[in-house]
């Protein structure tokens, strides 16, 4: 398993090029993948939700409307895998095949990978990329007659380097990041979401963990939600903390002591910069796709 250097990333790529993401997490991982063009190199953006933000760094974004007329005379696509809900890059993929561009669709974590390409009927790019080598792995057996390429992860390597740069004092005792991931669905006949029964969950055995106190616990919600969605829980909750949503997620990372989530992207950039990452997925919930062994697993801790 090799990885592409960073200095073919160029080639791979044929001009024009139109990049177009919706969801952080491949968003990301673009961002960072358009770093490594050399400067001149001219594309252009369409994106919506969490990836505006994101992609409006590396320059001028247009709306997803724009798309369709980009990608006449295009000569490459390079999109991002979004939830089934979202249909911006699933739509540029068709299109894109349709008039001969080579397309590529970028895979920023461990699950779902099938769903990420299925809306009313499956459209596989002509290339699928992956910035992790468990993430290659896993995407090699799922697309087994697709081109698989394992890229470099400049959006990592970035995010490791400014954490490293931030020396953070804070006082005695013990700053936990919780990091948040809409589930939208109930785990028991509850009725209550998989997000908020995780919570409880953590929030019931967090005082069996041994953390020196005091504890406090800062809560991230996702790039796709509203803070407001945590607001109520927060206030029920004393020394829970709703995080400034505009604080970038490295500062929130460096100041941590232990990061836990169910099973987000975040924990693994914790996790890679040698945080103690908790998944808080109750015993009744679904079981923690992320492949990486130094996780610890709160369902398999005894009381």
């Amino acid at each position: 398993m090799v990885s592409c250097p960073e200095s073919l990333v160029e080639d791979l790529l044929a001009e024009p090029l139109v990049v177009c993401a919706h969801d952080a997490g491949s968003a990301n991982l673009i961002s960072g993948l358009l770093a490594l063009l050399p400067e001149g190199r001219e594309f252009s953006i369409c994106a919506a939700g969490p990836a505006l933000d994101i992609l409006v760094s590396q320059g001028e974004v247009l709306p997803p409307s724009a798309v369709g007329s980009l990608l006449v005379g295009a000569g490459s696509l390079l999109s991002g895998t979004s939830k089934p809900d979202v249909l911006l890059e699933h739509e540029a993929r068709k299109e894109g095949l349709r008039r001969g561009v080579k397309t590529i669709g970028v895979i920023d974590h461990w699950i779902n990978y099938r769903d990420r390409f299925v809306r009313e009927e499956e459209v596989l790019p002509d290339e699928i990329w992956v910035c992790d080598g468990e993430a290659f792995s896993m995407a090699e057996v799922v697309f087994s007659d697709s081109s698989v390429r394992l890229m470099p992860n400049p959006y990592l390597e970035g995010i490791l380097d400014q954490i490293s740069g931030i020396s953070i004092v804070h006082s005695p005792g013990t700053q936990i990041l919780y990091v948040m991931e809409p589930f939208c669905v109930s785990w028991d006949d509850s009725g209550v979401f998989g997000e908020f029964q995780a919570l409880d969950y953590f929030q019931s055995r967090i005082s069996s963990l041994g953390f020196p106190d005091p504890v406090q616990v800062i809560l991230r919600p996702h790039p796709s939600e509203s803070p407001q969605k945590y607001v109520s829980w927060i206030e029920q909750h004393p020394g829970w903390v709703l995080s400034d949503h505009t604080e970038p997620l490295f500062k929130a990372i460096a100041r941590a002591d232990a990061v836990v989530g169910c099973e987000s992207y975040a924990m693994y950039l914790a996790l890679m910069s040698g945080r103690a990452v908790y998944s808080s997925l109750p015993p009744w919930g679904p079981n923690c796709r992320l492949p990486h062994d130094s996780i610890i697993h709160l369902r398999n801790i005894q009381d």
